[in-house]
């Protein structure tokens, strides 16, 4: 089975869905930080791309100057977790919220795929608390992995709050 996908980001589709900000409740704005915080880890690939991807959401006007430490810190904490660091060195093949087509047609996306030949390991970025439904969901990925000839190494929960947790299977 060949692996063929092409990025949403490639195609300058931007979809705005930040109905948090017309709400102005702590959980709302906690979620809101958490999917900016996935949406940079997205753009990073090594520890190398954590500066530049925070300058750009600044000049976007996505962060505030004044979150600029707060968000690298946290996103520092995540690069150079010491259980996840290896899956952030420059020179792996690092695949980012790709949509993978299904056999059945359904789409699915995982955070971040680190390939070496035919070996992958699976990462998926999470807040909240962990949750059976996300394991389901990082199975998910590995099964449509296999499918493709892939063999799955490792399958990595990062569950990022003030302390980041990472959930290996």
């Amino acid at each position: 089975m060949e692996f063929i996908s092409s990025s949403w980001k490639d195609h300058q589709i931007h979809i705005v869905a930040n109905s948090e900000l017309l709400w102005d409740t702590e959980r709302i704005q906690a979620i809101g930080y958490g999917n900016l915080i996935h949406e940079m880890m997205a753009d990073i690939k090594t520890k190398e791309d954590v500066e530049q991807t925070i300058e750009r959401y600044i000049n976007k006007g996505l962060i505030a100057n004044s979150e600029r430490n707060n968000i690298r810190n946290l996103i520092l904490n995540i690069v150079c977790h010491p259980l996840l660091k290896a899956y952030f060195e420059p020179g792996l093949l690092i695949i980012n919220e790709r949509e993978i087509l299904t056999e059945s047609g359904q789409v699915v996306i995982p955070d971040r795929l680190v390939i070496e030949k035919k070996k992958v390991t699976i990462l998926d970025y999470k807040t909240g608390n962990p949750s059976k439904n996300h394991e389901l969901q990082i199975n998910n990925y590995a099964l449509v992995l296999q499918k493709m000839n892939f063999e799955v190494l490792e399958k990595i929960l990062v569950y990022i709050d003030e302390e980041i947790t990472v959930i290996k299977s």
